[in-house]
């Protein structure tokens, strides 16, 4: 490969006579107060706006602190309501007063016995159902099962 000496030749330069003087743009001023602060610091706080020292077009409200008047005495009457109402479901639930008037006694269940044979046990005069059936009253008893310790109110004996 081989290089020619053309390739290198060095650029033309310009006639150093016939450079045009660079023209030199003035910088523009503005008028009056030309000179600059003492500080270039800059304030970054809170903008200060003038307000007028005489009273408000528009009257303050009152703020409140609390819940008024009116919110605490809805919220006491419908505690009393719901109150109310919880003690009304508590006396419908409670079991209804027994119609034995007589004397009772407390007696035990005793193994192998059923509801039967204790009333036959406690009052062996009267009739074993109805006698049944007052033990299920005083008792509150859905039904008829009993285990052996159990404790029940039964009708005495006359």
């Amino acid at each position: 490969m081989s290089i020619a000496v053309n390739d290198f030749a060095p650029a033309p330069v310009a006639d150093p006579a016939r450079r045009t003087p660079a023209r030199r743009t003035q910088v523009r001023r503005p008028a009056g107060n030309t000179a600059r602060p003492h500080s270039g610091r800059v304030d970054f706080g809170p903008a200060r706006v003038g307000a007028p020292a005489g009273v408000h077009p528009l009257p303050r409200r009152r703020t409140s602190h609390g819940p008024s008047g009116a919110i605490i005495l809805c919220a006491a009457l419908l505690t009393a309501v719901v109150v109310m109402g919880m003690l009304g479901l508590a006396h419908l639930r409670a079991p209804a007063p027994t119609s034995f008037s007589g004397p009772t006694t407390v007696v035990q269940v005793h193994g192998g016995e059923s509801l039967s044979d204790v009333a036959a046990r406690v009052a062996p005069d009267s009739s074993v159902g109805a006698v049944v059936e007052q033990i299920r009253q005083l008792n509150n008893l859905a039904d008829a099962a009993v285990h052996p310790g159990q404790t029940l109110i039964a009708p005495a004996a006359n």
